[in-house]
């Protein structure tokens, strides 16, 4: 039985886990890829998820309204 999940995300929710792992000190990261797996390995998969939305990188909160 296969663990992976799937789960829809929108683009401006991926640009938040980018700009996410974009901000981990290297501390940080070295201790998730020791605990957890690849910070880079997932950020290249959702950055290619991304890329094929088409759209342009969120730059400001201001840019999205979020419907909470």
């Amino acid at each position: 039985m296969s663990k992976e999940q799937s789960v829809n995300l929108l683009p401006y929710e991926m640009n938040i886990l980018m700009a996410a792992m974009n901000s981990l000190s290297l501390r940080d990261e070295t201790k998730l890829n020791k605990e957890y797996g690849s910070v880079s390995a997932l950020y290249n998969k959702i950055y290619s998820a991304w890329e094929k939305t088409g759209e342009k990188v969120v730059t400001s909160p201001a840019q999205f309204d979020p419907s909470y």
